[in-house]
């Protein structure tokens, strides 16, 4: 049997001991703590919605494998009142580790807030808006005005609001059609309030 007698390889045996454990220390870094909840229990419900909306889909295990994630829960709604297609929705991504979780939040954010040939303006946080966290890693909030009209229904002219929020290994996307030709179907601060009970419920 071979023995290490030489500074050199004594050297090359400790380096190799400690990548090893740097290896193991950064796997359990990267791993997340068990839950004692699904992930349908993030997302919000039609009552915490205001009023003239209503539940439209809701599936608590879609498959989406983008960026490490593990499932995506969601719950979207539309507004009643209306011939216009006026929709809200959440989405909740759960990723293998917040590393990941992070991938997936510039994803997102590069694929849907990001300024569209059919965007026509960029996307911006309202000056007026006011919100603060202190639960989630990094979150945005923007709108744009949008004419992606594929039907009268979708109306010549929307704006459109998201939040998107990491929280740990999850991501939270919250999309909203804030308002269609010129008609408001949903305030800021309403917005705003949602936002909110999404953030204290993650």
């Amino acid at each position: 049997m071979a023995t290490i007698d030489t500074p050199k390889e004594r050297f090359i045996l400790i380096l190799i001991k400690l990548l090893l454990f740097g290896l193991l220390l950064t796997g359990c870094a990267y791993s997340p703590p068990e839950r004692d909840f699904a992930d349908v229990d993030l997302l919000i419900n039609v009552n915490d919605m205001p009023e003239g909306w209503a539940e439209a889909e809701f599936t608590e295990n879609y498959p989406y494998s983008k960026e490490g994630a593990e499932n995506l829960a969601l719950r979207y709604f539309y507004f009643t009142s209306t011939t216009y297609l006026v929709k809200a929705g959440e989405d909740v991504y759960h990723y293998r580790n917040a590393r990941a979780a992070y991938l997936g939040y510039k994803s997102i954010e590069d694929l849907y807030m990001t300024q569209r040939a059919s965007d026509l303006t960029p996307w911006e946080t309202p000056p007026e808006f006011v919100f603060s966290t202190a639960l989630a890693d990094r979150w945005r909030f923007a709108c744009a005005y949008n004419s992606f009209a594929p039907s009268a229904e979708f109306g010549s002219r929307s704006r459109i609001c998201r939040y998107l929020a990491q929280y740990e290994e999850f991501v939270v996307d919250f999309g909203v059609t804030m308002e269609v030709d010129g008609i408001i179907f949903i305030t800021l601060e309403e917005i705003t309030d949602v936002i909110e009970t999404i953030d204290q419920t993650m």
